[in-house]
């Protein structure tokens, strides 16, 4: 028996069904204003600053140097990092060795320092070549989202909006994954490493810490940097801004590896370049670590249904 046709609806808990209360809300709530127009594209944007680089050859740049980052310095970190990390951690935790799922507390350390150098060397770039990392609201009908009540009720309400649009791809996967089944096909339905660790950790509570400073800050961060601060405005240059959208929206769903969240996620990479555009890049910054934050609280407080939905 699949671990799906196990799933029972008799067995959910309290925090179960208050995570199923509270999605379908804030999945209607985000309908709505989608449906307003927080998803239509801005009329117009005004026109990036100049580069020093002709517009093709400095997307692959961008596309590169982005990449090689990622890869070396906030992926790589892990690895690089987590030999320095270990003797350290031993004089603030009593269980140093401790894993999560497989993954060494150390590594996920390391793995953030890595992530945060990277966020620190893209800003530094963007800072010595303004041309390289794009950050302001450009749209016609830019907004600025305040740290006042109507500006975190705005930013809720584009929170609802992200949940709406990843609810909706998640649907249409499912809906594919069963036609295929009719069909004979069994397309892979496994969860990311990153939430099968977290299901399965019944050790000390420091590398769920460690977990979330990497899921909540340190991913949003260098990841909105690189697809929305570097890549989309480079790619804006050389294509028509639809193109550039559904391509970064696409080349954020596959870095992160999983066949299954391929389409909700590049729906929300995509969605976020509309955010970018109208409200800036601290914006994206806020909704990614507000997506991350709610999908890791509720895999922590209502795994049986989280995994599932």
């Amino acid at each position: 028996m699949s671990e799906a046709d196990a799933f029972s609806w008799m067995a959910l808990g309290p925090w179960d069904w208050t995570f199923l209360v509270l999605s379908a809300g804030m999945v209607l709530w985000g309908a709505w204003r989608l449906l307003r127009g927080d998803a239509t594209p801005s009329p117009s944007l005004e026109p990036l600053p100049a580069s020093p680089l002709p517009a093709w050859p400095q997307s692959v740049a961008m596309f590169c140097l982005f990449t090689a980052t990622f890869a070396i310095i906030a992926m790589g970190g892990a690895v690089i990092l987590a030999p320095v990390v270990s003797p350290l951690l031993g004089l603030i935790v009593a269980d140093p060795g401790a894993t999560i799922g497989g993954f060494q507390g150390s590594s996920l350390v390391g793995g953030f320092l890595g992530q945060m150098t990277a966020a620190a060397l893209l800003i530094g770039l963007g800072w010595l070549e303004p041309s390289l990392l794009h950050a302001k609201a450009d749209a016609s009908d830019r907004e600025t989202l305040r740290a006042d009540g109507p500006g975190l009720r705005r930013l809720l309400g584009l929170f609802a909006a992200a949940l709406a649009l990843t609810t909706a791809g998640s649907l249409i996967w499912t809906a594919f994954e069963h036609m295929a089944a009719g069909q004979g096909t069994v397309l892979p339905d496994e969860n990311q490493q990153m939430v099968e660790a977290l299901l399965g950790h019944q050790g000390p509570a420091w590398p769920v810490v460690v977990t979330g400073l990497y899921v909540v800050v340190g991913a949003p961060l260098v990841e909105e940097l690189g697809f929305r601060g570097m890549i989309y405005p480079a790619f804006r240059r050389v294509m028509p801004r639809g193109w550039a959208v559904a391509m970064v929206g696409i080349l954020f769903g596959i870095i992160h590896g999983n066949l299954a969240t391929l389409l909700p996620i590049s729906l929300l990479g995509a969605w976020l370049c509309l955010v970018r555009d109208r409200f800036g890049l601290g914006a994206c910054v806020a909704l990614h670590a507000m997506s991350n934050a709610w999908s890791l609280a509720w895999l922590l407080r209502a795994p049986d249904v989280a995994r599932h939905l």
